[in-house]
Formats: C-alpha cells, structure tokens, sequence
C-alpha cells in the first residue's frame, strides 16, 4: 500500500485544492509507478507559513511552500519510473497550487524493504507470502489441453535435424553436441524396433563458397554417430525449416505420419523453425530436449547468452503452445516393443 505524505504551507489553501492534490497524486501512481489506486494513501496537511522557513527565513504570509514524501515498497520500480513520476508530481502541485512555490519544492521518494513496512499488523513481505500467486502456466494449459504425451509409434515418424559435422568439428561446433548426438542414437534404435520411419534432414548451402554447410564439404557431411541407413530416409534443405522448399510434407503424408518426433541442431533456429511449421502444416509435434543442442549467442549489447540458456528458453517458447517437449528416455520408453 503505498503512502503519500504531502505537507502544505500556506494560509490560502482550500478544500478544492486538497481534494485535487489527493486525486492527482493518486492518479500519478497508478499512471506512472503502476500501483492500485484502491490501496494508494494520500494525507494532505496543510501548516502555517510561518512555520516554514529557508536559510532561517520563515516563509512570507502570502507565499506557499510544499514538501512530498512517497513511501514504496524497494525494488518495484526503476529509476526512470521514478524520475518520471517526481517530475509529474512537481508540475501537479504547482497547478493545483496556481504558480510556483516560494522556496524549493522538495518530493522524496523512499525505498523500504518489504519487511520493514506495511499496513493491517503484516508487513509488506509477510503480506505478499500469504498472497496466493497465480501459477504460471503454458497457453495450452489455458486452453485446457492435456499435458505432454508420449507419442505413440503408430503415424509416427522420428525427424533428426542436421546431425551433420559441422556442429561437431565445423565453422558451428556446439557444447552439448555429442550427448545430442548419443540421445538421438537411443531415439533411432528405438524407433526401428517399433517400425517408426527414421528421416534424416540434413543441410547444404547454396553455394560451395559458403562458411558453413558447403556443398560437398567435410561440414556437411552426416555424423559418425548417426549414419544414414539404408532403411532410412534423407532430405535436403537450404532453409531452417525442414518444410522450406523440400518434399518433406508430401513424404510424411506418403508414409501416413500424424505425429512428428523432432530431434537437432540448433535448438534455436531449426529445430524451431520445424517444429512450428509442422504444427501449422497439421502435425502433432513431440521435441526431444535432450536430443537437441545450440550455440551461445551475442546478445546484442556487448554480452553473450550462454548455449545452456538458449537451449532452455526456445524449448519453453515451443511448448507453449507448439510441441510437447520430452525427454529421449521417455520417448524410448514410450517405443518399447
């Protein structure tokens, strides 16, 4: 609950203007420090002129003068709230009060901690614990859909996306690379006992001149780990999705698929990329989180979002609402003939 205390020194002051200041300020936290307006207190008092002095001068009769105190809980606002909001409470006191105060208008905003404050007997602190916090859930929760499922091997198909060496030895080597790898090589063995379509999705520039991927390069080459079978199936792209100008969707309609296993490189870009579209394009999509790794990446000031953190936040953004995201052992367990 916030607390404003507004102190007034002047012999002309009205009710009007006490009503207006109390209404302002009110407004001023709502607006611009975003507290409730049902729980903000405003106490206006109004003193004697004489009462007030600068430099040791008592304040002349026909003058005003003024001070505000705001008390907020620490840590809800940043500075450039609060800036806004002095210089707003500023340019509301000398409206209401019709011209500018005879001496320096003094606003101080105090920052208390949550446990040395509060209303009612509780402090702000204890009030907050024994608030109930609403969960934070997934639009799909919201929309009443069922919790991640594992997929069943009927109308599945397992998507391993670019576990190709350039993430391993390349212009692109990634941290987690080889437990992907070993993950999606669990996935595969799996996925064959049960009969469920294995597709590779490898990537290739479009040009030989290209940094990564070349077109016959070392880098574009398949993993050791995870070879290409004959019993398997291959695609090529030039695109993050697997989808973007390939024959992927006609395949998987050929072979009945209804439910797509994504599992790849990166976390971020394609295996995102193909995982959204397949969605769109009609799919159930399961991504295996451990069987997908990514890269750091700049964050655009300077600084350096670590692989780990990538991985964890575009996982999070998929199963918000476009895949269920499991883990390979769950999936394998899901798989057992």
């Amino acid at each position: 609950m916030p607390l404003l205390q507004l102190d007034i020194a002047s012999l002309a002051f009205t009710p009007g203007q006490g009503h207006a200041l109390r209404q302002g300020l009110t407004r001023l936290m709502a607006d611009l420090l975003h507290k409730r307006a049902d729980l903000t207190v405003v106490n206006v008092s109004q003193r004697r002129p004489d009462t007030w002095a600068v430099g040791g001068q008592a304040l002349p009769d026909a003058g005003w003068s003024a001070s505000l105190q705001v008390f907020i809980t620490a840590g809800t606002n940043e500075a450039g709230e609060r800036a806004r909001f002095i210089s707003a409470a500023h340019a509301l006191i000398q409206e209401v009060m019709q011209g500018p105060a005879a001496t320096p208008l003094y606003i101080v905003l105090h920052e208390v901690p949550a446990d040395s404050w509060g209303y009612d007997g509780l402090t702000q602190a204890a009030r907050k614990l024994g608030r109930p916090v609403p969960p934070v859930m997934t639009l799909r929760q919201m929309a009443g859909m069922p919790a991640a499922q594992t997929p069943p091997p009927v109308h599945a198909a397992l998507l391993l996306i670019d576990f190709q060496r350039e993430y391993v030895d390349g212009a692109l080597s990634l941290p987690d690379v080889a437990h992907a790898a070993r993950q999606a090589s669990q996935l595969v063995a799996a996925a064959e006992r049960v009969g469920v379509p294995v597709i590779h999705v490898h990537h290739e520039a479009a040009s030989a001149l290209a940094p990564a991927f070349a077109p016959g390069s070392p880098g574009a080459q398949p993993m050791q780990e995870l070879p290409v079978a004959s019993r398997h199936h291959r695609i090529v792209k030039q695109w993050p999705s697997s989808f973007k100008g390939t024959s992927l969707h006609p395949h998987l309609q050929d072979l009945k698929v209804q439910h797509l296993v994504v599992a790849g490189l990166m976390t971020h870009n394609c295996v995102d990329s193909t995982a959204r579209e397949a969605l769109h394009l009609g799919y159930a999509v399961t991504v295996v989180r451990d069987a997908c790794a990514t890269r750091d990446l700049p964050d655009g000031q300077g600084g350096v979002i670590p692989a780990s953190q990538v991985h964890q936040v575009s996982l999070a953004a998929l199963a918000d609402r476009h895949a269920d995201v499991l883990s390979a052992s769950e999936v394998v367990g899901a798989w057992r003939a």
